[in-house]
């Protein structure tokens, strides 16, 4: 039977290939997460104006616009579930 300290944490495995890796390929692999972060950079963009917007239709007195608040909510809640999870590629 294995033990549990005989398995690499994450973050353990993922110190030593770092560390193994080429200038090349440490130089490939930083231009990769580089492109991943920009190409999810719009819709954090859009989460964090959509938070501001509910954040305002929260602080406003105007009933009109107080009533599209469960709108604006949803549609941040659907932001928020297409920002990827850690690990999606």
């Amino acid at each position: 039977m294995e033990k549990m300290e005989d398995y690499l944490a994450d973050d353990d495995l993922i110190s030593e290939v770092l560390n193994a890796m080429t200038p090349l390929e440490r130089a490939a692999h930083n231009a990769m997460t580089a492109a991943y972060m920009i190409g999810h950079y719009g819709t954090i963009a859009e989460v964090v104006k959509q938070v501001e917007e509910v954040e305002a239709l929260r602080d406003t007195m105007d009933l009109k616009e107080r009533a599209l608040l469960p709108l604006a909510e949803a549609a941040l809640y659907q932001l928020i579930c297409e920002l990827p999870t850690h690990g999606d590629a």
